[in-house]
């Protein structure tokens, strides 16, 4: 081949290393505690940055490009990385040494010019890799197996942050024993809730489910509601744990304006918890922002305070609370009801014997993993989908989570026709009044200005509005 290099001259440099030719990284030089890049120029800094930025097992692994931005991972999750930011990252994790004209090294702080082309251009560093998320829970690929590993899964673009001390234990093969035991692990916690059925219960389990199946079950998700006619039943409760077991936030409401909805959605993305919690929603339950999240895989937003906009998976278990909770408009069919009724007035006064969010919290490794035997097992058994009916955008995940409950031994099935909202308040409300008007009008067609004459109209063929 005449266009082929010589034989001989080893790998060919790339662009990024050929303009870098005079900067220097090194480790574990004398003198320094951290790596070191040595650079005469901006120009040279900046082309040896995109070689460093991202790579694995150098000192600025941890930066990720999420789309067209470049994002830090933490122990929270996700940030996006101003130029500012990015320069302080840098400077905590390596020297920076500048050759004078004279050619003396001189300490310097990471220019803020090379730190813009940096955040601004993140897919132009050789090495970093694409973020699709951060969890703090294990998760299951598609193919069942298990990302248990912290750090960077290349199959599925996730890094697996768990919580210090987190113990998680799922044979390759369970046995009977082993789900025999874990399903008397998962109930153990919530037996004394007073579900309405056993369906309710199941809807609670399958929330704590959900986070651990991302991949095999991808959202968007029905809104878990857990709901009662009265105070004290154990709602709030219930959320703290599915927060407290996958690491989630418990919001003390629902943002009642659209755009500080935009504004908590988009920030809880970027984080890692698994679950996120509106606590004690009050009255209706209607807003456009929350059903087209509910049906939505993928979420787009521009970040707060920042000319940009990041699009994120949609796969959290969104959880709200509530007492006589009102479902209007499209969000009849993207709820997932939990119903608790104590039967009794004064509902907590009713003694558990012990703290059900500290209980997770205490034995919270155990708990995922005996979540975790029951997908294991679910897959071993040939993953078999459940009877769940429906064949929606919701179809998959609940087919999913009722053929893991099925193949545990846990009866109720998941989300059943029976528990789901038939008709939005609305609905209902129109339902109502239509029937008034066909018992007044019959089969025959009329005109609005008769309908009028009838609307307030008491006694027989008038309709009351009250």
């Amino acid at each position: 081949d005449p266009d082929a290099p010589p034989a001989g001259l080893g790998p060919v440099p790339t662009p990024s290393e050929l303009a870098a030719a005079g900067a220097e990284y090194t480790e574990g030089e004398d003198g320094f505690t951290l790596p070191v890049a040595t650079y005469s120029n901006r120009a040279e800094l900046y082309h040896l940055m995109t070689s460093l930025v991202g790579d694995e097992g150098r000192a600025l692994g941890h930066l990720y490009r999420q789309g067209r931005l470049m994002v830090r991972v933490d122990e929270e999750g996700a940030a996006p990385l101003s130029a500012d930011a990015l320069g302080a990252e840098v400077e905590k994790r390596m020297t920076c040494v500048r050759r004078n004209a004279k050619g003396e090294a001189v300490v310097d702080l990471f220019p803020v010019a090379v730190a813009k082309l940096l955040a601004s251009a993140p897919h132009q560093c050789e090495h970093i890799r694409e973020l699709a998320g951060v969890s703090g829970v294990p998760m299951f690929r598609c193919d069942g197996t298990i990302v248990s590993e912290d750090g960077y899964d290349d199959s599925t673009k996730y890094v697996l942050a768990t919580d210090a001390g987190l113990d998680f234990k799922v044979p390759d093969e369970p046995t009977e024993l082993d789900v025999h035991r874990a399903v008397k692990l998962i109930l153990e916690p919530i037996a004394k809730f007073p579900f309405v059925s056993d369906a309710d219960r199941n809807a609670w389990i399958g929330m704590a489910l959900t986070p651990m199946l991302r991949f095999i079950a991808p959202g968007p998700y029905k809104l878990g509601l857990i709901e009662a006619h009265q105070a004290g039943s154990g709602k709030s409760f219930l959320a703290s744990m599915l927060a407290e077991l996958h690491g989630g936030q418990v919001h003390a409401e629902m943002p009642s304006e659209d755009a500080e909805l935009r504004k908590t959605v988009t920030s809880v993305l970027q984080e890692k918890g698994g679950v996120i919690v509106f606590d004690n929603v009050d009255g209706k339950v209607s807003s456009p922002v929350l059903a087209g999240l509910l049906t939505s895989a993928r979420w787009s937003a521009r970040l707060l305070g920042k000319n940009a906009s990041v699009t994120l998976p949609n796969d959290r278990m969104w959880v709200a609370t509530g007492n006589n909770i009102v479902i209007d408009g499209d969000m009849a069919r993207r709820v997932l009801r939990c119903v608790l009724d104590p039967g009794m007035p004064n509902p907590e006064l009713r003694e558990f014997g012990f703290n059900p969010v500290t209980w997770i919290k205490e034995h919270r490794g155990a708990y995922l993993s005996a979540l975790g035997v029951l997908i294991r097992a679910w897959v071993v058994g040939g993953m078999r989908p459940g009877s769940s009916p429906g064949s929606d955008s919701y179809g998959v995940w609940r087919k999913t989570v009722d053929g893991i409950l099925d193949c545990a031994g846990i009866s109720g099935g998941f989300d059943p026709q029976e528990n789901r909202v038939q008709l939005g308040a609305s609905d209902a409300e129109w339902g109502t009044f239509l029937e008034a008007v066909h018992g007044i009008f019959g089969e025959r067609a009329w005109k609005m200005a008769e309908l009028v004459g009838v609307i307030g109209k008491e006694g027989p063929g008038g309709i009351d509005l009250e």
